[in-house]
């Protein structure tokens, strides 16, 4: 068997450069780590610190910028990256008014920080992910969701049967506010290791996206061997099939969608038959399986789907379809009465109902109306326009790295993410705001592979791997075929 590296798997020579790069590679996959394991260490390791410890990646991600800063790593020329700082800097001066306007005292000061923190800690780290994260950077980031998807889905299924009483539902200590939401009928959403069920949301539906990548890997080695790849598939569904998720069951359906058109779109038989056949498989499997080996969960999970549509339907014809497409449009409402400058930085996120300062806000359950509380009328427009920018930005980049190089890597991990960073409260929830930012890195990562010139690798490493060094073809010379590799 050859021994040869795949080209997206060799480093680019970038000189003293290239040591801080995987630095801060190794910041980021421990970053990511973190924020799928920080509810196991909140709930039941380490209880007793685990409001400081909902804090913990946030020296990493400041390590990160450290790195890039004496490294030389920053993006450069980077349009939306330059809005970022932009936003980061203006909307610290905001803050910094707010509470200083605030009667809320040193409790006003915290939120108007923490309120910061949530809107533009995490935004630089996604460009420095697009700039530095390499095919094999990406391929190790699937394998470590998917192979910790397997004791993912035992525990779920241990939460799923204990009582949402258990200590393994609630955590070791009372009154941490880890209660578990109902789906129906006394049936709970299991958390996994989350806090809250919407981690395990977000954990569920990037999983199906990476599953998909990983069966669909056009390079060698995959991420993972078949059987453990099949292991991992089954994990990913069960975690589905009993998660009660009404988002976790929809974001799935749009990434199966993506996966179905991205087939058609790259020009190449054999990956459009499987971009149709695997969604298929495995939405048969699931509709089959679930009744058969869950049916309280499946039975729960379509009473509460019709309950929810009932209910809703009261206040909207199309009922749950009103519902999704709330996001859009209910932050219109609070815009004639909120002030000029918002009612406070974080006064729209779960922090203020922690801290019992938002009394006097009105309540906004959407991403989007939470930045017409938190900002205002004009900054709160700007900071949604930001956020249409940059989906609309990483959905060009992959639509075309899929169609250029027939690789549907780069769609898959778009699917799961513009619905996160287009609309989701990623201001007001920790674990939203870390997926979002990291997966738009990713998505970026795996669309700029090519754009970026990675085919260029390091010459004295391709030498010591595959004999006598060789020219490089470009990507006009290659006829596109050394992208597709990358």
């Amino acid at each position: 068997m050859s021994t040869r590296p795949e080209m997206g798997d060799i480093e680019p020579n970038h000189g003293q450069a290239q040591p801080w790069r995987r630095v801060l590679v190794w910041l980021v996959m421990t970053i990511y780590l973190l924020v799928l394991t920080e509810g196991a260490l909140r709930k039941w390791i380490l209880p007793g610190q685990q409001q400081m410890l909902f804090f913990i990646k946030d020296p990493l991600v400041l390590a990160a910028y450290a790195v890039a800063t004496v490294g030389g790593l920053w993006p450069r020329g980077h349009g939306l990256f330059i809005v970022a700082l932009i936003f980061a800097f203006v909307g610290g001066g905001l803050a910094l008014a707010q509470a200083m306007l605030s009667s809320s005292g040193v409790f006003g000061l915290l939120m108007a920080g923490y309120g910061w923190r949530s809107y533009f800690l995490y935004a630089p780290l996604a460009f420095l992910i697009a700039e530095h994260m390499r095919l094999v950077d990406i391929r190790r980031m699937i394998a470590l969701t998917l192979w910790l998807a397997m004791p993912v889905a035992a525990l779920v299924l241990l939460q799923y049967g204990a009582g949402a009483d258990a200590t393994i539902n609630k955590g070791l200590l009372p009154g941490q506010g880890f209660d578990s939401m109902p789906v129906y009928g006394g049936i709970i959403r299991p958390a996994g290791l989350f806090t809250a069920s919407a981690g395990q949301t977000q954990f569920v539906a990037s999983a199906v996206a990476l599953v998909g990548a990983g069966w669909l890997w056009r390079t060698r080695p995959r991420p993972m061997g078949l059987v453990p790849l099949s292991i991992a598939t089954a994990a990913v569904l069960v975690c589905l099939a009993v998660g009660g998720s009404r988002g976790a069951v929809i974001a799935s359906g749009l990434i199966g969608g993506a996966l179905m058109v991205g087939g058609m779109m790259v020009g190449n038989a054999r990956l459009a038959l499987s971009g149709v056949v695997l969604p298929v498989l495995l939405a048969v499997l699931l509709l089959a399986a679930a009744p058969l080996l869950f049916p309280d969960a499946t039975t729960a999970f379509v009473d509460r789907w019709a309950s929810a549509h009932e209910i809703e339907s009261q206040y909207s014809r199309f009922g749950v379809v009103a519902r999704a497409f709330a996001g859009f449009y209910d932050f219109v409402r609070l815009m004639p009465q909120a002030p000029l400058f918002g009612w406070g930085m974080g006064m729209g996120g779960n922090a203020s109902v922690l801290l019992d300062l938002g009394a006097e806000v009105p309540y906004a359950e959407t991403g989007w109306a939470r930045h017409v509380i938190d900002l205002g009328p004009v900054f709160g427009l700007l900071f949604i326009g930001f956020r249409v920018a940059l989906t609309a930005y990483a959905g060009v980049l992959a639509l075309r790295a899929t169609r250029r190089r027939q690789d549907l890597l780069p769609l898959l991990l778009f699917a799961y993410l513009w619905p996160v960073l287009l609309l989701e409260a990623i201001s007001g929830q920790g674990t939203l705001q870390a997926y979002a930012w990291l997966f738009l890195g990713f998505t970026l990562a795996a669309s700029r592979m090519q754009a970026r010139g990675e085919q260029a690798d390091d010459s004295s490493r391709v030498a010591a791997a595959s004999g006598p060094p060789r020219r490089l073809l470009s990507p006009r010379e290659d006829g596109g075929r050394l992208g597709d590799r990358a």
